[in-house]
């Protein structure tokens, strides 16, 4: 998902460098709403990953063989897909030595030009003549357009947070999963700063994930309501009871809602448009709220920012444990190869919530 939304700066800067231009876009089958109201493409070609390679390719027969072909996959399928399509060709170099200098021997070569996945994507299209529509410091970002906007040929989305004070109710939207585990704070952490985030605001939490993330976000409900918080009197004070270690009594109630596994990727879009804030890990959902313009704080474990996978475009606070085992990978395991998982452990409820403040202070 996230892929797919970091190449939407590139098709603006296509439409906006050549007006006149057709553009095709052929994208995974489960990802094609992210793309399905975007006025700048002519043409979505949905490839189902579940089909058989001669399956897919059935859809290339009404297609044109005179393409200028920007494939930004440099897989095997795309290769495959894209052959016979045209002749004029760019393709994304996925800098595979460099993440392996990164991953293992922690030389970062990506700083020193404070790389940018969705900025990478517009200069592998430089060949072709498309210009890029950052103006000194300020970039446009990501979209992912809605129906209505579509309609309108208007891309709405600015800064959430205007004219706030501390005693307004601030809606805190968290994605607290991911698709890789080592890309995943603790749940038990977000229940912390949930609890510390609703004593200093008046707030409303969400929370969003697919099906696949019902079962987190399940957890962090238990036990912001019910369950054993691990020292809850460093939280609350003399705001909570506590009778063998179980919260009994909470003198402020929270509000909270469990979205995940609700909602469409566009549903997702329309409620992130209502939310301030949203507290993320490292994954899909952070690049939604990106092209949103939504304010975001982003917990960084296993990865690390310098990869190019950043929010893009938006207000960010990057949330990250400094080690000499990071990163150690650089799209996410399983597991923690050395079996501590202290990128995740060792970044505190309080060192986040600081991070929260402070992004909050600034808009």
């Amino acid at each position: 998902m996230g892929d797919i939304l970091l190449t939407s700066a590139l098709i603006r800067n296509i439409k906006t460098t050549f007006p006149d231009s057709i553009i095709d876009f052929v994208v995974d089958k489960q990802f094609a709403e992210i793309v399905e109201f975007n006025p700048h493409i002519n043409n979505v070609i949905v490839y189902d990953k579940k089909f058989s390679i001669k399956e897919n390719n059935l859809s290339k027969e009404n297609l044109a063989n005179d393409y200028k072909i920007i494939d930004l996959q440099n897989n095997f399928r795309s290769k495959i897909f894209r052959k016979g399509l045209g002749n004029e060709i760019a393709v994304f170099k996925k800098n595979r030595i460099k993440k392996l200098l990164l991953v293992w021997f922690k030389i970062d070569l990506f700083k020193k030009n404070n790389f940018s996945i969705p900025e990478k994507y517009i200069t592998v299209a430089e060949k072709f003549g498309i210009k890029f529509d950052k103006i000194e410091t300020k970039i446009k970002g990501l979209e992912i357009w809605l129906d209505e906007e579509k309609e309108l040929n208007y891309y709405p989305p600015t800064t959430k947070i205007t004219d706030k004070n501390p005693k307004q109710k601030y809606f805190f939207a968290i994605a607290p999963s991911a698709k890789h585990k080592t890309k995943q704070w603790l749940p038990e952490y977000f229940v912390e700063l949930i609890l510390l985030l609703n004593k200093k605001f008046d707030a409303k939490f969400y929370l969003l994930g697919g099906k696949d993330d019902a079962k987190i976000c399940n957890f962090i409900m238990e036990k912001v309501f019910s369950e054993t918080v691990k020292k809850p009197e460093d939280i609350f004070n003399s705001e909570i009871k506590v009778v063998n270690d179980k919260i009994i009594s909470i003198k402020k109630p929270i509000e909270i809602i469990n979205n995940s596994g609700k909602t469409s990727i566009l549903e997702t879009v329309k409620l992130i448009d209502k939310y301030d804030l949203l507290i993320t890990n490292d994954t899909g959902i952070m690049h939604i709220g990106a092209a949103r313009k939504l304010p975001i704080v982003a917990i960084f474990g296993s990865t690390v920012p310098s990869f190019g996978f950043a929010p893009y475009g938006t207000k960010y606070e990057i949330c990250e444990t400094k080690l000499k085992c990071r990163p150690c990978t650089h799209f996410g395991k399983s597991e923690c190869p050395k079996k501590h998982f202290n990128c995740m452990k060792l970044l505190k409820p309080e060192t986040v919530f600081l991070k929260i403040e402070k992004i909050l202070g600034e808009i």
